[in-house]
């Protein structure tokens, strides 16, 4: 990532921490959970982790692809769901990195949520998949799944924008 880039994203979690902050000042506008919502590989874990940092590490991260690389695309909405409800019985406030996912969506509906949607051109998504493909050594059906599921959401989010 090069300097310039990095400066954004900690300039963007400076000013969602200030935002947050002046929310948290007034109850009936109090946020429970942000939402990241993106295609895998738009940055929002980056995001998630340094807004998580400028907050003082008083919210919990929550990153779908972590369940999904380690469960599986067919548990990981329901895991991610499971400790989001654990997170909010216990009054801990909470950050969601997910993809699109009714589950999810009915899950957060009786909560004060700020939905974030995170952008990245579908080019830009690909080699970030690529580079991820090596780092976690995926074998080639979890590669190709994960590169579908990049198609699906990117087209879902943002019909043939790229």
């Amino acid at each position: 990532m090069t300097p310039s880039k990095n400066l954004s994203l900690h300039f963007f979690a400076f000013f969602l921490t200030i935002v947050f902050s002046v929310y948290a000042e007034h109850p009936k506008l109090s946020t429970e959970v942000i939402l990241l919502y993106g295609t895998s590989c738009a940055r929002k874990s980056t995001l998630a982790n340094k807004l998580q940092e400028s907050l003082e590490h008083s919210w919990q991260v929550l990153d779908w692809d972590d369940y999904a690389e380690e469960f599986g695309d067919d548990l990981a909405s329901e895991l991610l769901i499971n400790d989001l409800t654990q997170h909010l019985i216990n009054d801990k406030r909470v950050i969601i990195d997910a993809q699109p996912c009714l589950e999810l969506e009915s899950a957060l509906r009786n909560y004060n949520v700020k939905t974030i949607l995170v952008y990245s051109p579908l080019k830009t998504l690909i080699s970030r998949d690529d580079a991820r493909t090596i780092l976690l050594k995926r074998p080639e059906k979890r590669r190709q799944y994960a590169r579908a599921y990049i198609y699906e959401t990117f087209f879902q989010l943002y019909g043939n924008d790229s």
